[in-house]
């Protein structure tokens, strides 16, 4: 599953183990131990992927990244 972040970014939960909420905004912990910072709330964020993942579905049925 994919979550659209600012711009053209995007994050693959697969490679995320947490998401926070910090005094400078929203945090992405990935596995490799690096961290995303973004403006985004953790509740934004999931409507975004719903969002994302919606508009990936065409006719009910799940459609690839690449067209």
């Amino acid at each position: 599953m994919f979550i659209p972040l600012e711009g053209e970014s995007i994050i693959c939960l697969a490679n995320t183990v947490a998401i926070y909420k910090t005094e400078n905004g929203t945090e992405i912990l990935k596995r490799d131990g690096s961290v995303i910072r973004t403006g985004f709330t953790p509740t934004t964020l999931k409507k975004r992927q719903l969002d994302f993942l919606s508009k990936m579905t065409i006719n009910g049925r799940s459609s690839s990244i690449n067209g």
